[in-house]
């Protein structure tokens, strides 16, 4: 399934004698990532223009972008690559891409071919870049495309009907449904179609059997994946619904309607919230995160488009000047959760700067006798910690992490060996309702868990664990353990 991404919005301009004028884009200082592992802290593809029109991100995070130069009304339409671009404008004629609406899985590139209105299309098209054929339908005025699928199977609604076309076969028919006023309409690979009616009411229909059922308190569903779970909402908020079980769970309190809402085939959903406070759900352990608090997600400010099987996120950024698309491997943290020294979630005191590692933004010294990046002592936790000479308590590095669910969290830290180690380390241990100060024998219990005590937390409070360079031999700082009781 792959209509994980937002096909409705991004940033439209304004209309020019009836023809929608956007910006030529040119692909700038693009980096090709060969690895889930290289994109966790995010590629970039920076783009010096405004404005653009995107639609589709598929598993081979690949995007399915609109260009349009404003001198008249020549169009063109590119698959992107994370360094490279294909352009479609000649690759299908009569007729030729004219509006681009996603990309499947299998490479295939979905669009339409429009009359002389901006609100008509005449033609739906296909284009699979791997093997450069092309498809095309006759589908008349008045047509508005809904969903489509791996296979390249399109919903679209026209007078009122609701079509599905094949094109592997050119088969294009009418999807029975009872009433006209279709706002929303999805399918899946096993061809399972659920729409909206209205935006109030939403149905399904099965594989082999004409008639809709109507779906439990969702009006607008806003995605299918291959699990036959859907997604969307209502007045009294977001959901999500097994077409199979017909298990109904509420994500969210506030709707899911107008944003980014997606679901994709490990049932893990995204939902971008109006205020800013996107988040995402994981069905299987009925979990809710704050997407800005997961890990290599501290600082994400963009707007969010897509989210393809592999858990990866497709970001638009703005940052004043142009916007930029970043793709980002989604980490869903459990407990006990560990915080490394290369985390986000780790900061340093002022007088260090910030260094990519190629997974993380972290910060390293910039001074002889502050903290340093080392690795020789054994028993530390990830690829390497930092330590510091002992000192007035002034230099300090912290571990944040935001805590969703009320309850009490137990602190661990963890540090190598080491016979010049502090034995009073000074550790302090921040709430929202209490400071805790823990003082620890660095020599001792190397390479273990540590137990610096538990602690009520607050529902969506911040816990803080401090550690200074007070003491009497070399502070280590390596990891944090969180841990529910």
């Amino acid at each position: 399934m792959t209509f994980h991404a937002k096909t409705y919005t991004g940033k439209l301009c304004s209309t020019v004698g009836g023809v929608l004028a956007l910006s030529s884009f040119m692909f700038i200082n693009g980096i090709q990532a060969s690895s889930l592992d290289e994109v966790r802290s995010g590629i970039g593809f920076p783009e010096r223009f405004p404005d653009y029109y995107y639609f589709g991100f598929n598993d081979n995070n690949h995007f399915f972008q609109q260009s349009v130069y404003t001198t008249g009304s020549i169009y063109y339409e590119y698959i992107r690559f994370p360094n490279d671009r294909t352009d479609l404008f000649n690759k299908c004629t009569s007729p030729s891409f004219d509006i681009p609406f996603g990309v499947t899985n299998n490479n295939t590139a979905i669009g339409y071919k429009r009359f002389t209105s901006a609100t008509e299309f005449g033609y739906i098209m296909t284009f699979n870049i791997d093997t450069n054929e092309c498809t095309s339908m006759e589908v008349g005025a008045s047509f508005r495309p809904k969903g489509f699928n791996d296979l390249a199977e399109v919903l679209h609604e026209a007078d009122g009907m609701l079509f599905r076309y094949t094109p592997t076969t050119g088969e294009h028919v009418v999807v029975p449904i009872p009433t006209s006023g279709v706002t929303e309409a999805q399918i899946n690979d096993a061809g399972y179609i659920v729409y909206s009616i209205n935006s109030t009411q939403s149905y399904v229909i099965r594989p082999n059997d004409p008639h809709s059922y109507a779906i439990p308190e969702i009006g607008s569903v806003m995605d299918i994946n291959d699990n036959n779970f859907i997604i969307g909402g209502s007045v009294n908020g977001c959901y999500t619904y097994h077409l199979d079980t017909q298990v109904l769970n509420q994500i969210d309190s506030i709707p899911c309607t107008e944003m980014t809402t997606l679901i994709n085939d490990n049932d893990i959903a995204l939902i971008e919230r109006p205020d800013d406070l996107s988040i995402v759900y994981r069905v299987a352990s009925d979990e809710t995160f704050v997407l800005k608090q997961l890990p290599d997600f501290v600082n994400l400010n963009g707007e969010l488009e897509g989210l393809n099987n592999h858990n990866t996120l497709f970001v638009v950024y703005n940052n004043g000047e142009y916007w930029s698309r970043s793709i980002h491997s989604l980490e869903l943290p459990t407990m006990p959760l560990d915080i490394d020294n290369d985390s986000p979630h780790f900061l340093a005191s002022s007088r260090w700067v910030p260094i990519l590692n190629g997974k993380y933004s972290y910060y390293v010294p910039i001074a002889v006798d502050e903290w340093r990046v080392e690795q020789s002592k054994s028993g530390h936790f990830g690829k390497d910690y930092l330590s510091i000479a002992s000192g007035s308590g002034s230099q300090k590095v912290s571990w944040t992490q935001l805590i969703e669910t009320a309850g009490v969290v137990t602190v661990k830290v963890r540090y190598p060996e080491g016979i010049d180690n502090n034995t009073q380390a000074h550790y302090k241990v921040n709430t929202s309702s209490e400071t805790s100060q823990v003082i620890v024998n660095q020599q001792l219990s190397a390479g273990q868990w540590v137990t610096l005590g538990s602690y009520y937390i607050e529902a969506n409070s911040t816990i803080i664990v401090e550690l200074s360079d007070a003491g009497n031999g070399v502070t280590v700082a390596d990891a944090v353990r969180l841990q529910t009781n």
